[in-house]
């Protein structure tokens, strides 16, 4: 997994000056990590950064904290679309991004309106963690989840894994669930 900071940039919110620099590309494989404390998001501005997706399926799994109780709006944009959006003081979640390419993580500040006609106009801080784990590394994923229920697990979770994972399928060794339920023994893992 590599590891990014929060060395990234600022931008107006209207996104008329948004110039997306991008950070050194890791394999299709690696899973990439960008994680900050204490970023500050200016009065009806943003802060965003770019991020590869390496592939369609990859998953962007999202978490943020906003400071003092305020709310921000994050948004995933690729290709000019906005592929999820979420208002909040505090998220936590995936996102399925349709294709390979560039992409931005964006937290914007909207206006609040408080009282007779009050506006606050103040920056806000984000805490936050992005994670892009690449379709590669989910197969493999589900390819590990599907041998350790072949050598541990219930006929019916067995069956229930292949659902969504082809017993032909193998890990990074060249194990199929076949494999590993004949090493552990497992004879109704084989017959199902």
């Amino acid at each position: 997994t590599l590891l990014y900071g929060a060395a990234m940039r600022i931008v107006p919110a209207d996104r008329s000056s948004a110039h997306l620099s991008f950070p050194p590309s890791p394999t299709k494989h690696e899973s990439v990590k960008f994680r900050a404390k204490s970023v500050e998001v200016p009065p009806g501005g943003a802060f965003s950064f770019p991020l590869h997706s390496p592939g369609p399926g990859s998953l962007v799994r999202v978490a943020f904290q906003v400071h003092d109780g305020k709310e921000l709006e994050f948004e995933l944009w690729q290709g000019g679309a906005r592929v999820h959006a979420v208002l909040g003081e505090a998220h936590e979640g995936e996102v399925v991004v349709p294709a390979e390419g560039l992409c931005e993580a964006r937290w914007a500040q909207q206006f609040s309106w408080v009282g007779a006609g009050m506006l606050i106009w103040s920056p806000v801080t984000v805490s936050y963690e992005v994670v892009v784990v690449p379709p590669q590394h989910l197969a493999h994923a589900r390819v590990r989840q599907l041998l350790q229920i072949a050598r541990h697990g219930t006929v019916a979770e067995l069956q229930a894994a292949l659902e969504n994972t082809p017993p032909s399928d193998s890990d990074e060794a060249g194990l199929t669930a076949l494999h590993a339920a004949a090493a552990a023994g497992r004879l109704d893992s084989l017959e199902a």
